[in-house]
């Protein structure tokens, strides 16, 4: 019975194993799209959240709807593959990046907004990597991909 066990799981290590050396740099556009939607409804979530706010000045709720706005746009072309994949990509990252530390300016610590904050961050080395940009975080993300997708369907 061991012996059989010790198989199977060399088995599926090692097919584990060929997908990530075949495959471990080409993601399929749907896996990007998908990603980069999430985002895009993740940070919606958010900023309408964030605009009810009493503290939240106007001008900011009208700089995090800028800023919601240019991710959605970008998430659309994105997903109908009718833009520059990379270019569109990177500009969701800048853009994120931008509206999350005036996010967190306005929610309190214990907020159930700053875990989607984390996980759209969280996300963006993961569709910047699908594009072919590597390593273009400055601070590691909070979340495993997985959960990052996890938290931000959960935030529509």
């Amino acid at each position: 019975m061991r012996g059989r066990i010790g198989a199977v799981a060399y088995a599926i290590v090692a097919a584990v194993m060929a997908f990530v050396i075949v495959d471990c740099t080409s993601m399929p556009v749907s896996a990007l799209a998908t990603d980069v939607q999430l985002i895009a409804s993740g940070t919606a979530s958010l900023v309408e959240a964030v605009s009810t706010l009493p503290s939240v000045p106007a001008d900011k709720v009208a700089q995090l709807q800028g800023y919601l706005a240019t991710i959605q746009a970008d998430a659309q072309a994105v997903a109908a593959g009718t833009a520059d994949a990379t270019g569109r990509v990177q500009e969701i990252a800048a853009t994120v990046r931008a509206l999350a530390p005036i996010v967190l300016a306005y929610v309190p610590n214990g907020s159930a907004w700053v875990p989607v904050v984390d996980a759209a961050t969280s996300l963006l080395p993961t569709v910047l990597a699908y594009v072919g940009i590597a390593g273009a975080s400055a601070t590691a993300p909070v979340y495993v991909p997985n959960a990052a997708r996890l938290i931000l369907l959960g935030a529509r």
